[in-house]
């Protein structure tokens, strides 16, 4: 990495080695299962991208959204 990388690099190279050490650990325990990706767009996408590649089907929401629709669960009394 020492001088491979533009210093702007950096930091999305180390996100994506982390973000990949942790699906691939839970990737064998939720394979049989729909995963859904509460947060924000661009950290969530690259969540998505690598549990996709590890053939995990996800699908993503806001957090705004997730908050909204326990809400509205709630006040209808659908918890």
């Amino acid at each position: 990495m020492l001088g491979a990388l533009a210093a702007t690099s950096v930091s999305d190279y180390l996100s994506g080695l982390l973000i990949g050490a942790e699906v691939a650990t839970f990737s064998e325990r939720y394979r049989a299962s729909r995963v859904v990706l509460v947060g924000e767009h661009s950290l969530s996408v690259r969540y998505q991208q690598a549990m996709a590649a590890r053939g995990l089907a996800v699908s993503r929401c806001s957090g705004e959204a997730a908050f909204l629709s326990g809400i509205a669960r709630m006040i209808d009394g659908q918890d």
